[in-house]
Protein backbone atom coordinates (compact mmCIF):
# COMPACT_ATOMS: atom_id res chain seq x y z
CA UNK A 1 0.00 0.00 0.00
CA UNK A 2 1.28 3.44 -0.91
CA UNK A 3 1.73 5.57 2.23
CA UNK A 4 -0.55 8.59 2.29
CA UNK A 5 -0.19 11.59 4.63
CA UNK A 6 -3.17 12.38 6.82
CA UNK A 7 -5.13 14.95 4.81
CA UNK A 8 -6.66 17.95 6.58
CA UNK A 9 -10.07 17.20 5.12
CA UNK A 10 -10.29 13.66 6.48
CA UNK A 11 -12.26 14.74 9.56
CA UNK A 12 -14.87 16.47 7.42
CA UNK A 13 -18.36 14.97 8.00
CA UNK A 14 -18.52 13.89 4.35
CA UNK A 15 -15.08 12.41 3.76
CA UNK A 16 -14.43 10.65 7.07
CA UNK A 17 -17.24 8.09 6.61
CA UNK A 18 -16.28 7.48 2.97
CA UNK A 19 -12.68 6.80 3.98
CA UNK A 20 -13.86 4.49 6.76
CA UNK A 21 -16.04 2.61 4.28
CA UNK A 22 -13.06 2.10 1.97
CA UNK A 23 -10.99 0.84 4.91
CA UNK A 24 -13.71 -1.65 5.91
CA UNK A 25 -14.04 -2.86 2.32
CA UNK A 26 -10.29 -3.42 2.16
CA UNK A 27 -10.25 -5.28 5.47
CA UNK A 28 -13.02 -7.59 4.30
CA UNK A 29 -11.32 -8.19 0.96
CA UNK A 30 -14.09 -6.58 -1.08
CA UNK A 31 -11.62 -4.18 -2.71
CA UNK A 32 -7.85 -4.27 -3.19
CA UNK A 33 -5.72 -2.92 -0.41
CA UNK A 34 -2.70 -1.60 -2.29
CA UNK A 35 -3.97 2.01 -2.20
CA UNK A 36 -4.61 3.86 1.06
CA UNK A 37 -8.29 4.50 1.86
CA UNK A 38 -7.54 8.23 2.09
CA UNK A 39 -6.17 8.21 -1.45
CA UNK A 40 -9.21 6.27 -2.70
CA UNK A 41 -11.46 8.86 -1.08
CA UNK A 42 -9.55 11.65 -2.79
CA UNK A 43 -9.72 9.96 -6.21
CA UNK A 44 -13.42 9.16 -6.00
CA UNK A 45 -14.35 12.56 -4.59
CA UNK A 46 -12.38 14.38 -7.26
CA UNK A 47 -14.10 12.35 -9.96
CA UNK A 48 -17.58 12.87 -8.53
CA UNK A 49 -17.12 16.59 -7.95
CA UNK A 50 -15.63 17.00 -11.41
CA UNK A 51 -18.59 15.20 -12.90
CA UNK A 52 -21.04 17.32 -10.93
CA UNK A 53 -19.26 20.53 -11.94
CA UNK A 54 -19.55 19.62 -15.60
CA UNK A 55 -23.32 19.24 -15.50
CA UNK A 56 -24.09 22.12 -17.80
CA UNK A 57 -25.54 20.01 -20.62
CA UNK A 58 -29.11 18.69 -20.76
CA UNK A 59 -29.67 15.62 -18.59
CA UNK A 60 -30.28 13.37 -21.60
CA UNK A 61 -26.78 14.19 -22.88
CA UNK A 62 -25.27 13.53 -19.45
CA UNK A 63 -26.98 10.13 -19.29
CA UNK A 64 -25.55 9.17 -22.66
CA UNK A 65 -22.07 10.34 -21.62
CA UNK A 66 -22.26 8.44 -18.33
CA UNK A 67 -23.20 5.25 -20.17
CA UNK A 68 -20.03 5.55 -22.23
CA UNK A 69 -17.91 5.45 -19.08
Amino acid sequence: RTPWPMPDWLDHPLFGPITAAFARAQESGDIRNDVAPERLTQMVSTSLFGFAASLDSPSSERVQEARLL
